[in-house]
């Protein structure tokens, strides 16, 4: 697209600069018109003085005649000192229309340049619009990764939750075993006691010096 828009603004100062060749060749023509003219006023006042000269020979006869050359004559010089007076005009403008030709080829030199820098600088949009882009995905694969690790921090806790829980169980039902457990050892050292009565008084009986122990499992 950046190549169609340097075309398209060159393209005015191209269609100047083809203006000014076009005005430059024109003025090139209308001095070779003039040039022209001046070369037939120049006859022009050659014939007319001729003219002079053979009234003059003509003597009264060829006065009349003599009136209209001069006045011819007169005519012819001011044909030339007007048609030099355009030839310069041609020639100044001529000069302008160079400069001015010049003026649009810098001219159009610069626009060829801005259309570079426009199509660098739109060069670099493109690059940074692709790495935002680029950016913007990692940003929302990091956000995707976020949301899940949050999930699996709140599965985690949700599953110490659930550890602790069943710890806590578990500690209770031990002490419910051990509570159990102490009754059942009273209970057997309830029901060994007589039976470990019987024999100390049996030992006794019979002389024994040491009791016998009571077991502690």
């Amino acid at each position: 697209m950046r190549p169609a828009r340097s075309a398209k603004g060159a393209r005015p100062a191209n269609h100047a600069a083809a203006t000014m060749d076009w005005v430059s060749q024109r003025a090139e023509d209308i001095g070779s018109v003039i040039e022209g003219l001046d070369k037939i006023a120049f006859q022009t006042r050659v014939l007319a003085m001729n003219a002079a000269v053979e009234a003059g020979n003509a003597g009264e006869a060829g006065r009349g005649f003599a009136v209209v050359a001069d006045l011819v004559s007169a005519l012819a010089v001011r044909a030339e000192e007007e048609a030099k007076r355009v030839r310069e005009l041609i020639t100044e403008t001529r000069s302008e229309v160079q400069v001015a030709a010049e003026a649009v080829q810098r001219m159009d030199a610069s626009l060829i340049a801005i259309a570079s820098d426009v199509d660098a600088v739109h060069s670099l949009l493109v690059h940074l619009h692709e790495d935002s882009e680029q950016q913007s995905r990692a940003v929302s694969e990091i956000a995707s990764a976020m949301v899940t690790l949050d999930g699996a921090t709140q599965q985690n806790a949700a599953m110490v939750e659930q550890a602790s829980a069943a710890a806590d169980t578990l500690s209770d039902e031990v002490l419910t075993l051990n509570r159990h457990a102490r009754a059942f050892e009273f209970e057997r050292r309830k029901r060994d006691l007589p039976v470990a009565l019987d024999r100390r008084a049996r030992g006794r009986q019979a002389g024994h010096t040491n009791p016998p122990r009571i077991s502690a499992a």
